[in-house]
């Protein structure tokens, strides 16, 4: 294979315009592949197989992970979306790239150049598609991208993106991000259709129904509140969309967090929640497959690179708490990540820690492309080769500097290799650790002394861990 190149910066450090000509081509004159990013929102590593301890969720797609290279221990850089989605497109930790907080106003700054831009500037035609919310043009995350679509879904517009497909230009490169939030609360949600929908049903509750919901509310604790935000798509918006709405929102989340230990019908409300994830993953495990099904008939995609990972996973009382975020346990950060391109094994199960920041330099690598410098991923191809030198980490980040949900102000990070994973936090309480042994314990269900946890990891966990550890760490247990 011809040497890989670095796509040419301008003088503020942006990725240059293609040539003229906008030729797709590597330096040996081969043509670039197209690519496809397929990122599933909330989808947990074992609603699929080779991840699930029984039947997986999603069978379909799980059948077509067989005719791919699947990484077994993938982790999310963050516990929830914008963060998560953000680093998957620059290879950035959170911490670097700025995409944080659970606001509005942030964003991704201009400065930071995304795989998009990388590609475009190599020639190849980018767009995404994408549910919107925090996967939308106008905060940044989705830099780089000149066609962009924000009311995807694979039930909605699967089917329409293959009929596009099959009108592609011969010899032209495309690069294709396609995210979806199928899986995500509310779940069993109607998809959302690419073609101006009708609004999503509403019963349009009265204040006397309203009043209702608050009086009961206050009898059971949040309960019924944290269920009707999970599960409930056609009143969720007159519920929880007005200040007394944030009132609710703050109390469902905290029986979520908290209040559902103490609540007689707890666990029989966090059973049916994961019922109703569950049910939303069998409609999404569908309309998946056919989209792959569809590609897979298209002659000028035969030779695709299709990358299939989720961005974070979902709490269901693992640690004491339910949803996403606020948390970097493996049930949060532990996501599918497979990859089918040419030259790479089908059906080969990779084991060895990695991350999604490892995305964006594979692809680029399958591209005949060097990533920019200072990037926190490395590319997964040494991996799947068996030459990869020294231990590779997974490291996820969490912050909230505002009082989201009733949370204190925290800094958590997680650090995994293939033996340990290391939590320290940071909040108004102080600061903690605590540690498990990933091979004993992957569920990360029992912490050990963090001292003995780092006799038993490799030096470069060892070396991370220091890197992040300030002096007053104190051997605690976090709480949770």
């Amino acid at each position: 294979a011809a040497a890989p190149h670095r796509v040419r910066y301008d003088a503020d450090g942006r990725p240059a315009a293609p040539p003229p000509s906008g030729s797709p081509s590597r330096s040996d004159g081969t043509s670039r592949q197209n690519v496809v990013l397929i990122c599933l929102d909330t989808v947990r590593a074992d609603a699929l197989a080779p991840w699930a301890k029984g039947a997986p969720a999603m069978p379909e797609t799980s059948a077509w992970l067989r005719t791919a290279t699947v990484f077994r221990d993938a982790h999310a850089p963050a516990p929830w979306t914008a963060p998560s989605v953000t680093s998957l497109l620059t290879g950035l930790l959170p911490s670097n790239h700025g995409v944080r907080e659970l606001s509005d106003a942030t964003e991704l700054a201009a400065a930071i150049p995304t795989l998009a831009e990388i590609l475009t500037a190599a020639g190849v035609r980018c767009a995404a598609f994408t549910g919107g919310g925090w996967v939308r043009a106008s905060n940044g995350s989705l830099q780089g991208f000149p066609v962009v679509g924000e009311r995807f879904s694979f039930a909605g517009g699967g089917d329409l993106l293959v009929r596009n497909h099959r009108n592609m230009p011969p010899g032209a490169a495309n690069f294709l991000f396609l995210h979806t939030y199928e899986a995500h609360d509310p779940y069993g949600a109607p998809g959302a259709r690419m073609a101006a929908p009708p609004p999503p049903p509403t019963t349009h509750l009265d204040a006397a129904a309203l009043a209702a919901i608050d009086a009961e509310a206050g009898v059971d604790g949040g309960r019924a509140l944290a269920l009707r935000f999970l599960t409930d798509p056609t009143t969720r918006a007159d519920v929880f969309e007005s200040i007394p709405g944030r009132r609710r929102l703050d109390l469902a989340m905290r029986w979520l967090d908290r209040g559902w230990r103490d609540d007689p019908r707890g666990v029989e409300t966090v059973a049916a929640a994961r019922r109703a994830y569950d049910l939303g993953l069998v409609r999404l495990d569908r309309a998946l497959a056919a989209y792959l099904r569809g590609v897979d008939e298209i002659p000028a995609l035969h030779d695709a690179v299709i990358v299939l990972c989720s961005d974070h996973g979902e709490g269901f009382a693992e640690h004491g708490s339910n949803h996403h975020g606020r948390r970097v346990y493996a049930e949060l950060t532990h996501v599918p990540l497979a990859i089918r391109a040419p030259g790479l094994p089908r059906g080969a199960v990779i084991d060895g820690t990695c991350s999604l920041l490892d995305v964006m330099p594979t692809i680029l690598e399958l591209e005949g492309l060097l990533p920019p410098e200072g990037g926190d991923g490395t590319s997964l191809l040494p991996l799947v080769r068996g030459d990869a030198h020294g231990a590779r980490l997974a490291v996820s980040e969490e912050r909230r500097s505002t009082a989201a949900f009733g949370e204190n102000d925290a800094e958590l990070v997680a650090v995994r290799d293939d033996r340990v994973t290391w939590i320290g936090a940071r909040d108004r309480r102080g600061v903690h650790e605590e540690a498990y042994d990933r091979v004993a314990d992957p569920g990360e269900a029992r912490p050990i002394p963090v001292g003995e946890a780092l006799a038993r990891a490799g030096d470069t966990l060892r070396r991370a861990v220091e890197a992040r550890r300030p002096v007053s760490y104190t051997h605690l247990t976090l709480p949770t």
